[in-house]
């Protein structure tokens, strides 16, 4: 079973990486750090990463990763809306950074760009003068 990265790359689905954002979501909530997991909580994440794992392989397409983060938070939303929303906030956030991030990539590529196109041009004129 394989899923599409953000990037387009398709890689084998795993479902552990579900499991673990679960449990960080539960911990951001509940303020504990990874050592403090319950066993509740561990249940419910394993819980949530077979439904999904079990969906993606009755779909009749490759999932993605936005949809399986979908899923992941409709799941949530039954066990505990209020993790549903510390999942939630945290994709915001990081969708968010994302751009942010792919938007200052664009703009040095534009300007190492721009700053090429100078220099080569700067070398045109000196060699023919």
């Amino acid at each position: 079973m394989n899923i599409v990265k953000r990037d387009g790359r398709v890689v084998p689905f795993d479902q552990n990486k579900i499991e673990n954002a679960v449990l960080k979501a539960f911990n951001a909530v509940n303020n504990h750090d990874n050592n403090h997991i319950s066993t509740e909580n561990e249940k419910i994440a394993k819980q949530i990463a077979k439904q999904i794992k079990n969906y993606s392989q009755e779909s009749d397409h490759i999932l993605n990763v936005e949809e399986i983060q979908d899923l992941c938070e409709k799941a949530l939303m039954k066990a505990d809306p209020n993790v549903a929303k510390a999942f939630r906030i945290y994709r915001n956030e990081r969708t968010r950074a994302r751009a942010q991030g792919s938007g200052l990539i664009r703009n040095v590529t534009q300007k190492l760009n721009a700053s090429h196109g100078q220099n080569h041009n700067a070398s045109v004129a000196e060699g023919a003068g």
